[in-house]
């Protein structure tokens, strides 16, 4: 049941944001690497069939083929394109301005996610769910790189970083791996966030 869920919502999160490929693709990567996940591949893909068609579908209605890309046909004035192209090599202004920034920094506007790194190197020492967590980190980082290479990441007139929603829970659950160790730091973090 949970690699039906796991590929549901992996799955829906392509169809609401279609960068969201990226952890599709890293799930489906960790369920073959894996020994174990490889007897859940069938439930994964049964749990993507219905968030694909409604895909697939939207694509057809809007774009006329249910494989287009929804990228292809954005608005110049929102999807900002350098030399006609939506993305481009991140550099490290990307990163301060999608972490650190007070206009869109997903760690102005959340800095409880400053606890997804002493999380993650805590998850480091310990045995229990190492490959849960590095895979959380791992999908957080490859999304966060995909996120500094598009042009538009500002997200248009989003409250704070939109585009980095999807890796939310991932990030959360590597914060709260931290929660242990530092309990008074992350409580202040989580009001702070609030």
């Amino acid at each position: 049941m949970m690699a039906v869920l796991t590929g549901f919502s992996a799955a829906a999160a392509v169809v609401i944001e279609p960068s969201a490929l990226i952890m599709l693709g890293c799930v489906a990567f960790c369920l073959v690497s894996v020994r174990e996940g490889r007897s859940y591949i069938p439930l994964f893909l049964l749990g993507c069939i219905l968030p694909g068609a409604v895909l697939a579908w939207y694509n057809y209605v809007c774009f006329g083929h249910p494989l287009a890309s929804s990228y292809n046909y954005s608005n110049d004035m929102v999807m900002w394109k350098v030399e006609g192209k939506l993305f481009g090599f991140p550099g490290l202004r990307r990163f301060y301005e999608l972490l650190i920034s007070p206009y869109r920094g997903l760690c102005f506007s959340s800095p409880v996610l400053l606890m997804a790194l002493p999380g993650f190197l805590i998850s480091l020492k310990r045995r229990q769910w190492r490959n849960e967590l590095l895979f959380c980190a791992l999908i957080s980082g490859l999304f966060l790189f995909f996120m500094a290479g598009f042009h538009a990441w500002h997200g248009g007139s989003a409250a704070g970083p939109r585009y980095l929603l999807p890796v939310f829970p991932f990030l959360y659950l590597l914060a709260g791996i931290a929660f242990t160790r530092f309990p008074q730091l992350y409580l202040l973090l989580g009001v702070a966030s609030c």
